[in-house]
């Protein structure tokens, strides 16, 4: 079993990512926005922060992971 981080676990690719690894009995947190709504499977826990604030982020991998998913994709553009 490996254990697992996936970013951006509320979007359409990340929740299949997470779903999956899951699936094949890995150990999964899935990192969601702290506004998200999103649900999964018992099992699957969730981490709430907003990666873009690395403030909301300490301590959340002191567990350290095998691998960490990026599924993070940009919803808004503040440089125009």
């Amino acid at each position: 079993m490996k254990v697992v981080i996936a970013g951006g676990a509320s979007g359409y690719l990340g929740r299949h990512l997470v779903q999956a690894f899951a699936a094949h009995g890995h150990s999964v947190s899935a990192l969601v926005r702290p506004t998200s709504s999103v649900t999964f499977a018992d099992g699957i826990r969730l981490l709430r922060a907003e990666a873009t604030r690395p403030e909301t982020l300490a301590g959340l991998f002191n567990g350290g992971a095998d691998m960490v998913i990026s599924a993070l994709g940009i919803t808004r553009q503040a440089d125009g």
